[in-house]
């Protein structure tokens, strides 16, 4: 490919392909300026021809009265026309092409042939977001299914390409194994979906109840961690392969953890080796020919090489070659929920607590008056009790009832379109709760609701 030669380097397009089209234009302006390819004329002109399409864009967004514009609001349409206008170069065959088009083309034609490749890579970036959504893992883990189902959603929902085009408008909480640098806009979201669908795709050679075993190994209460599941599932495959077993369900015992370690005392340059030849022979035996999965399984060996590297090092490996855990096989708590009180005597309770004018009443009168758990979940659903209240009521629950409680209304599901008001509330008083109280109680209550079944009439 040909090049541009700054300082003795040749600069190719792929030099900067992993930059964000707002930075790839200043890159360019920078490099041609330092070679000579463009004097300060050039620049100059280009600039004055921005401040103008800035002008006529803030006009637009503004409905005429551009003058009423806020300065921040103007620096982010100018942002955005330079973004627009770096999608437009980065899509030219090399920085050379670039710099000549940047010499010739008015701004306003760079700019508009920006926005329609900007067009089109999101409704690429539509299209993978459905084939993402089509082989979403089966899990419980609640930043991957909230980034997956409303996160990403949004960006869709509230991405402006005409004034907002560099802009991620959009909660994306679920961290990849390997991050995203340097892009924004569209470009972020496109290589995101493509990482995000690459890591599903090499999870879904598992069973989902392997991972969730695997994930709960980790930590029981691995559904409100920040973790990647991909890089779980990776690690727990090359140990398999490492101890001559099928990765096919991802279960290491404690025994053959405690010989894994043993057996990678070779210094750290073979145990990369050993690695790499581990990642191979995975692919094989998963039967994985395609090359973007390699490439991602390839890119992502360095951060699982030094996981486990250091892990040999400090004699940890038990926290990075995870043993797996059964759920279902542990031991379990029966809760009886009690016996509800006489529908007469429910109903007069409910009209006096909503006639009570003090919280304090209100909380003696449910201290006095209710005596299972089955008529409190009810108070808390039919009392239209204030937030403050509800959380006064937990906060003199036990484990177990709190625990019961989460597990009747889970606050970390996914969203439920038919769920009740009173529902949402008492769901959104619960996690306010569970993330106010400190780590070691809401451990407890995690571990709890884990192994908690509930009887008795509800």
């Amino acid at each position: 490919m040909s090049g541009m030669i700054v300082n003795g380097e040749v600069k190719h397009k792929s030099s900067y392909s992993n930059i964000s089209s707002e930075s790839y234009l200043n890159t360019i302006l920078q490099e041609a300026y330092f070679s000579g390819a463009m004097n300060a004329p050039d620049i100059e002109n280009l600039q004055l021809q921005c401040l103008q399409l800035v002008a006529r864009k803030s006009e637009d967004f503004s409905g005429g009265n551009s003058s009423s514009i806020r300065v921040e609001l103007a620096e982010s349409i100018m942002k955005s026309i330079l973004y627009a206008i770096g999608m437009y170069l980065k899509a030219l065959p090399n920085e050379i092409s670039a710099i000549e088009k940047l010499k010739t083309e008015a701004v306003s034609y760079m700019f508009s042939e920006g926005r329609r490749i900007i067009d089109h890579k999101l409704e690429l970036t539509r299209k993978i977001y459905k084939m993402v959504k089509s082989n979403r893992l089966v899990t419980k883990n609640y930043t991957y299914n909230a980034t997956l189902v409303e996160g990403i959603k949004s960006f869709f929902d509230n991405y402006n390409p005409e004034y907002f085009s560099h802009e991620v408008p959009a909660s994306i909480d679920y961290q990849l194994c390997n991050p995203i640098e340097g892009l924004s806009g569209v470009e972020f979201m496109f290589k995101y979906l493509q990482q995000l669908y690459l890591e599903n795709e090499f999870c879904r050679s598992f069973e989902a109840c392997h991972i969730r075993n695997l994930l709960f190994g980790y930590d029981e209460g691995y559904e409100d961690l920040l973790i990647n599941i991909f890089e779980h599932v990776l690690t727990a495959a090359l140990g398999c392969v490492l101890l001559d077993r099928t990765p096919g369900d991802l279960t290491i015992t404690a025994e053959e953890v405690k010989y894994l370690y043993m057996s990678l005392q070779e210094g750290e340059a073979t145990l990369e080796l050993r690695l790499y030849e581990a990642a191979e022979k995975m692919l094989q035996v998963l039967d994985i020919p395609a090359m973007p999965m390699r490439n991602y399984i390839k890119a992502s060996m360095p951060k699982i090489i030094a996981y486990i590297t250091n892990a040999v090092r400090t004699n940890t490996l038990e926290k990075t070659v995870v043993v797996a855990v059964n759920p279902d096989l542990k031991p379990k708590i029966r809760f009886e929920s009690g016996t509800k009180m006489a529908d007469e005597d429910y109903r007069g309770l409910v009209a006096e607590l909503m006639a009570c004018r003090f919280t304090s009443d209100r909380l003696a009168l449910i201290r006095e008056r209710i005596s299972t758990f089955a008529d409190l979940e009810d108070i808390l659903m039919d009392a239209e009790l204030e937030a403050m209240e509800v959380a006064a009521v937990l906060a003199g629950l036990e484990a177990v009832e709190l625990a019961a409680l989460i597990k009747k209304h889970p606050y970390n599901s996914e969203v439920e379109v038919d769920i009740s008001e009173a529902e949402e509330k008492l769901r959104g008083c619960l996690r306010g709760y569970m993330d106010a109280i400190n780590r070691d109680k809401r451990k407890e209550i995690i571990e709890i609701n884990q192994q908690l079944v509930i009887e008795g009439c509800y």
